[in-house]
């Protein structure tokens, strides 16, 4: 991590490094704000998981093949990377037509038309492999190489970015349109009970029992234990108790978890910790924002790397001196870059131990524009006593 412009030291769980120029401003923060997953928690049994589940159940179900596993995590790196996938159901989505963009225009057509003759809305996993093609003409080099490419295309613009990938890689031939005509069966975007990527997806996460009582939905799947089940948390209790009196503003979260999936692994860091409900943004709030911005007529989803998320943590947090955001992402990293006062005002913190590839991302955060980049939240107290 060495650079001129940075000053770096060791810890015992890794490398701490800030940049000289914003440390003396960002230690006077009296507030912190966080991000949950790969921070608070560690996701890589839990969401990680369920993205490359969901993925392969469904290419498995269209296609009778499963996809290279390495493949998908890299994938998911690159997606992630790009800031515009810090929703699940995107990443998934984005693969998913990857993938499928490597099979051949005869292949492609036939799991159209055999997705459009389900009649079942939403479509389910059942659904799915009813469809499902022998794809005799399958060719794993192409189906990898299809997959690079639309992954190449992805930027902050998330779903958005793979449609237009996929309009530059195939315009004018069959393949695009067999493609919009898959997108527009699986419904995606849409949440659970529209969208059969985000039906799966929460399915699997959530479990079948949680996932009633997040959406009032029947699960389609019987799914006894949710992989929501394998998070743990990153964050110690005394790093909590070091917060607490380190900031004496308070403590928010931004997250795209909906409050029943925070209250299912944070629930008691909540109530001892975030007592203040205005300072703690979650999906609900998201998709409350997202319909009065469509009632104005505005179709823009409010989740990272749009502010809004940070800026609601934000009002809910003042009147503070400074803030410092800690999350592991590009997009929070991204969201932070665009909230007022970036650099002065606010500062990012990057947490890069668990996320896909720990140095790469450290490296991409530091160019990126961050403030300091930190293994865990727990080095938070070396970085600004040390």
């Amino acid at each position: 991590m060495s650079r001129p412009d940075w000053r770096s030291f060791v810890t015992g769980e890794g490398e701490v490094a800030y940049l000289i120029s914003a440390y003396e401003k960002m230690k006077e923060a009296d507030a912190i704000a966080m991000d949950c997953d790969g921070t608070l928690v560690k996701i890589s049994g839990s969401y990680d998981e369920s993205i490359y589940v969901t993925t392969e159940l469904i290419f498995l179900g269209l296609t009778g093949r499963r996809p290279d596993r390495v493949g998908l995590s890299e994938a998911t790196f690159e997606l992630r990377r790009s800031g515009g996938f810090n929703n699940d159901w995107d990443t998934v989505y984005a693969m998913v037509m990857g993938l499928l963009s490597g099979l051949s225009d005869r292949t492609l057509g036939e799991i159209a038309e055999g997705l459009e003759a389900v009649q079942e809305r939403p479509l389910t996993l059942k659904g799915l492999l009813s469809a499902k093609c022998d794809a005799e003409d399958y060719d794993e080099a192409e189906v990898k190489e299809g997959l690079r490419d639309v992954v190449s295309y992805a930027d902050e613009s998330g779903w958005r970015s793979v449609d237009d990938g996929l309009e530059k890689l195939y315009n004018g031939r069959p393949k695009l349109e067999h493609l919009r005509r898959i997108k527009a069966v699986l419904c995606h975007p849409g949440p659970p009970g529209v969208s059969a990527i985000a039906t799966v997806f929460d399915e699997l996460y959530l479990g079948s029992d949680l996932y009633r009582a997040t959406y009032g939905l029947s699960p389609g799947l019987s799914v006894s234990r949710g992989l929501i089940e394998n998070e743990s948390l990153i964050v110690r209790q005394d790093t909590m108790e070091y917060m607490r009196r380190r900031f004496p503003r308070g403590m928010g979260i931004s997250t795209g978890r909906t409050i029943v999936a925070a209250e299912k692994t944070i629930g008691p860091l909540m109530r001892e910790y975030f007592r203040d409900r205005r300072a703690m943004t979650f999906s609900d709030d998201l998709m409350e924002e997202y319909e009065r911005r469509r009632s104005m007529g505005k179709d823009a989803w409010p989740g990272k790397p749009d502010p809004f998320s940070l800026e609601r943590t934000m009002a809910g947090l003042s009147p503070f001196r400074r803030l410092i955001f800690v999350g592991d992402s590009m997009e929070d990293l991204k969201m932070c870059m665009r909230a007022k006062g970036y650099g002065d005002l606010v500062f990012f913190v990057g947490a890069y131990e668990h996320t896909i590839d720990p140095k790469g991302t450290a490296k991409s955060f530091m160019e990126a524009g961050a403030s300091a980049v930190i293994p865990t939240i727990n080095e938070l107290r070396d970085l600004l006593e040390g």
